[in-house]
């Protein structure tokens, strides 16, 4: 079984309003500050797509494949579970490894999750779990390169000796090295050419740029407002949106190193998995325009140890 889980309630989106966003699009049209500058190239890209029609990706998927909306009490029976967010990983893992034993996180994502933060929240899922004891290495690959050094100086030190980021061709090395028995696949959207391809039902993409714009009261509109549709305050600082999705990672390369892994892991006896399920994928919210995160997630389930037909494919 494919489960849909949302530990926290899911929030749906509304649709985007595309004359709003136009009209606000003509006034920032006339700025030429960084952000403004950047909002632009991203809408030039978008505008025409954005005619396209949309549905609720939830929606999407439990209505046109077999995904099943579960709760944590249905992890067990499946063997991928779609999430809108990297928190629910924390409650996936620690229900199927309760017991602690020894378990890898190879973890496809362009952030590391392992903050030092107290209550829990996606940014920190992993750091918790390595923390708490569920996880024992935690393997990231992903995190663009400009981004490493700081993403490293954000792990906590007295975890680093259990966290890894990697290019994509050097986590086979690391496995050998930890000599992992049991591993578990979690894949964050946002680690895929997300802009290139269009994945709008993904909270961590350009398009969620475009929302922000839409929502703006046309007549208060400056250089600053702008920029907090990229740089997005949150609880913690703010949610960087610049540069999002812009990583060369296609769904194809991302299924040619899933099935490399699989070998890997039948050569070197490593269990791939907790009981049946293989992983999970995350981020997966919002509005999805002409079915491209549907079957992205479609094409992603196929090899990653679901049932999903890629028939369903649109």
């Amino acid at each position: 079984m494919i489960g849909f889980l949302s530990v926290e309630s899911y929030k749906k989106r509304d649709r985007l309003d595309i004359n709003s966003l136009n009209n606000n699009m003509n006034i920032i049209s006339k700025m030429n500050d960084r952000y403004s500058n950047y909002v632009k190239s991203v809408y030039k890209e978008y505008k025409e797509f954005l005619k396209n029609e949309n549905i609720d990706i939830k929606e999407e998927l439990l209505s046109n494949s077999n995904i099943t909306e579960i709760t944590i009490n249905d992890i067990d029976k499946c063997e991928c579970i779609i999430s809108p967010s990297h928190l629910n990983t924390y409650h996936i893992i620690k229900r199927i490894n309760s017991n602690k034993k020894e378990l890898t996180v190879i973890c496809f994502d362009m952030h590391c999750d392992t903050y030092d933060f107290g209550k829990l929240w996606k940014g920190n899922t992993f750091s918790k779990l390595i923390k708490e004891g569920y996880v024992s290495y935690l393997v990231v690959v992903g995190v663009p390169r400009y981004k490493q050094k700081n993403t490293w100086n954000d792990v906590p030190n007295e975890i680093k000796n259990k966290v890894y980021i990697v290019k994509r061709h050097k986590f086979f090395n690391i496995l050998s090295r930890i000599n992992t028995k049991r591993l578990f696949i979690s894949i964050d959207a946002d680690v895929l050419d997300t802009r290139k391809s269009k994945y709008t039902a993904i909270d961590y993409s350009p398009f969620k740029i475009l929302y922000l714009v839409s929502k703006l009261d046309s007549n208060v509109i400056n250089e600053e407002i702008v920029k907090n549709c990229v740089l997005v305050p949150n609880d913690l600082g703010y949610e960087n949106l610049y540069r999002v999705g812009e990583n060369n990672l296609s769904v194809k390369k991302l299924v040619s190193i899933i099935l490399k892994l699989k070998k890997f892991c039948n050569k070197n006896m490593i269990k791939m998995g907790v009981n049946s399920l293989y992983g999970d994928i995350t981020e997966i919210e919002g509005n999805d325009y002409n079915y491209r995160t549907f079957n992205a997630i479609i094409k992603l389930l196929t090899f990653l140890g679901g049932e999903t037909n890629e028939k369903t494919i649109h």
